[in-house]
């Protein structure tokens, strides 16, 4: 009889949890979702060296469904003046929550000699002009959605390349 009891407890539970999942776990299962709106909002450069440079580029993530995803991966390709100077993946591992908005930081490591190659007036100047071309994977349960995007705007260095190769010893002013 307590056996019973605690059966029709559980089983009354699980229909419960299954109700209040609602249309938002109908949805995930199925695979009917809302793909997230993701827009670059920033890019900087974190490191310069003389063999190459460190960018991170940041990303808007709004997720408008009614349940959570997760972004398991990124792909990118960096292009100055149209030439690819940069191309990898990064694994974010991030949970974008229902009806929310978070960001992710790409980073990116570019190549000197690609990046003289491409971009040698740019780099004089401190403002390198690029595009991003970004895949988003994200998903939930059963189902994953590939994102792509293509975004454009300028690195900016915090000392232009033609100034640095031009400065002096303070001793010969």
């Amino acid at each position: 009889m307590r056996e019973t009891r605690v059966r029709q407890s559980l089983l009354c539970l699980t229909a419960l949890s299954l109700v209040s999942y609602g249309c938002g776990g109908i949805m995930l299962m199925t695979g009917k979702s809302d793909a997230p709106d993701i827009h670059l909002v920033a890019s900087r450069v974190t490191s310069l060296t003389q063999h190459g440079a460190t960018a991170v580029f940041i990303f808007s993530v709004r997720n408008p469904n009614t349940f959570a995803l997760d972004a398991h991966k990124v792909r990118y390709r960096l292009k100055i003046d149209g030439a690819v100077v940069a191309e990898g993946s990064s694994a974010p591992n991030v949970t974008l929550p229902a009806s929310s908005t978070v960001e992710i930081e790409l980073p990116a490591s570019i190549r000197m000699d690609k990046l003289l190659t491409a971009a040698t007036d740019a780099l004089l100047l401190g403002e390198v002009p690029y595009e991003i071309e970004a895949t988003f994977e994200v998903g939930a349960l059963l189902f994953q959605r590939q994102i792509d995007i293509v975004e454009s705007g300028v690195l900016l260095l915090s000392l232009p390349l033609g100034l640095a190769t031009r400065a002096q010893p303070l001793s010969h002013l």
